[in-house]
């Protein structure tokens, strides 16, 4: 009976923990640093959360990550040492209630400078 109770523990502590990643969460390494609730073009908030994190992963393990805006038009990528990390559009402003595409492409930007930075100083 303790088996069976420790297990339907172990079973149900992990449906919580895989219950709070959500398909558009951001992270740079434990950090979460936001979350795409929109798709844009062909990729979905998800596709996107992922290119994103591929792209802070390649620079993890480096001594510097620069995070820059480039605002293209009515969209603003940010960029960590020249990649783009993700492209922020107006249905992401929309979305996350934000009253331009700008102030949450630097509230992201932001976000990310600092989980990078605290993510390098634990290794």
């Amino acid at each position: 009976m303790r088996r069976w109770a420790a297990a339907w523990a172990a079973g149900a502590l992990f449906l919580v923990a895989i219950g709070s990643v959500r398909a558009g969460d951001v992270y740079c390494g434990s950090f979460r640093c936001f979350v795409i609730r929109a798709s844009h073009g062909n990729r979905s908030a998800e596709t996107r959360s992922n290119l994103a994190m591929d792209v802070l992963n390649k620079y993890l393990g480096g001594r510097t990550g620069k995070f820059d805006l480039r605002t293209r038009g009515q969209v603003v990528d940010i960029l960590l040492n020249g990649d783009v990390v993700v492209t922020v559009t107006p249905a992401d402003a929309r979305a996350a209630q934000q009253r331009s595409v700008r102030a949450l492409a630097n509230a992201w930007r932001q976000a990310l400078a600092r989980a990078f930075e605290e993510t390098k100083a634990q290794k």
